[in-house]
């Protein structure tokens, strides 16, 4: 539960305060110069005394924040925008754009650089993986006879029988029968397309050798890739290797926020206990 900071009393405050500052200034007046050095002094250390004890408000840990934020990394890469509505303290926020918002008020407007340490981190080198570009796959491979007998079902198992391996888009057949093995022969397409089940990219055919097919991934830079359930991006590919980031794409970026402070609902002491 929350509730809105009230600013129904606003008219009546301001008058109030009025008010005060006109018999102050009267009492100040009848005053003789070295008694209101003293007086002033002594205000000036009682409003130091309290500001220590009695901060003043402003978003606290545990209230609900909604604001306009801006970033982009120090040289200009992955710019990014919108609004955000979190509960401060509550996890979802990096600290160095937390620790911004808390103290702020309606309003307020923050720019801040943040380092990595206290952003997205540093680049964990270890998250980056590589696969090979160009993949080979064999004319023929091996497989347990009771198995493709489950794949074939009621067509009987021969020699050149066409049969559709799970997973696989392109034509494969029977080969040689040797006892419980079978030799499955693959027939796919020099310069043609496939894909492999649960692969996330096509897959091109390229050469065509005696010992089998040369094919080529067709992955992109910035492609998404996910594996282990953890999402990466496609950082870089050469001649040899698809390298795959890991790491969240602002990892090792010193990030620049701009903060536009849009509303704060407090925390009721329930919520915050």
């Amino acid at each position: 539960m929350a509730k809105k900071k009230s600013t129904s009393k606003k008219k009546n405050t301001v008058r109030k305060k009025s008010d005060t500052f006109k018999r102050a200034k009267k009492f100040l007046s009848t005053r003789t110069p070295a008694q209101k050095i003293l007086l002033i002094g002594m205000v000036v250390l009682v409003i130091a005394t309290l500001s220590l004890f009695f901060p003043s408000g402003g978003a606290e840990s545990g209230d609900t924040i909604t604001f306009f934020y801006s970033v982009q990394t120090a040289n200009g890469g992955l710019p990014e925008s919108g609004n955000l509505t979190v509960v401060l303290g509550g996890g979802r926020l990096i600290p160095g754009v937390e620790s911004a918002l808390l103290g702020s008020s309606v309003g307020d407007k923050i720019s801040i650089r943040v380092l990595p340490k206290d952003g997205y981190g540093e680049k964990n080198l270890s998250l980056v993986a590589k696969q090979f570009r160009y993949i080979s796959l064999p004319l023929t491979t091996e497989a347990v006879k009771s198995y493709i007998e489950e794949i074939l079902g009621d067509t009987p198992l021969g020699y050149g029988v066409d049969i559709k391996l799970p997973g696989t888009h392109w034509k494969t057949t029977v080969g040689s029968i040797s006892g419980d093995t079978v030799n499955i022969t693959h027939h796919l397409v020099n310069g043609s397309l496939y894909y492999i089940f649960n692969y996330p990219y096509s897959l091109k055919v390229i050469d065509v050798t005696d010992d089998g097919y040369i094919v080529e991934n067709l992955a992109k830079v910035g492609n998404p890739i996910q594996l282990d359930g953890r999402l990466g991006y496609i950082e870089d590919i050469d001649d040899t290797f698809i390298y795959t980031d890991f790491n969240h794409p602002m990892a090792g970026e010193t990030l620049l926020f701009d903060l536009e402070i849009l509303d704060i609902e407090e925390a009721l002491n329930e919520e915050v206990q």
